[in-house]
């Protein structure tokens, strides 16, 4: 078995992640595509590797849950564009910088 990825580069063709797309996965940094609108409920919580995230303009949409329990999340710059935020997006995230 091979190591696993600590990088997810999405392509350029993703508008949305899905509800518990990434939820558990060993990834350290997630690099979004710009043409990106919504991530969906709990679709990265308990990874608990995941260090860094960076989120495009053009984001319209975190759900409920979405980085729920990163405990590693240090940085996840919020783009102007973002016009909603679900409960507990971020909670238990206690090393997140914004």
């Amino acid at each position: 078995m091979g190591a696993p990825l600590k990088t997810i580069i999405l392509p350029d063709t993703v508008t949305s992640i899905g509800r518990a797309a990434f939820l558990g996965s060993a990834i350290e940094s997630v690099i979004l595509p710009d043409g990106l609108k919504t991530i969906d409920d709990y679709a990265f919580a308990a990874c608990l590797h995941l260090r860094k995230i960076f989120l495009p303009q053009g984001l319209e949409h975190i759900g409920t849950g979405a980085f729920l329990g990163c405990v590693s999340l240090e940085t996840a710059p919020l783009p102007d564009s973002v016009k909603f935020i679900g409960n507990e997006a971020f909670a238990l995230c206690q090393n997140l910088k914004m």
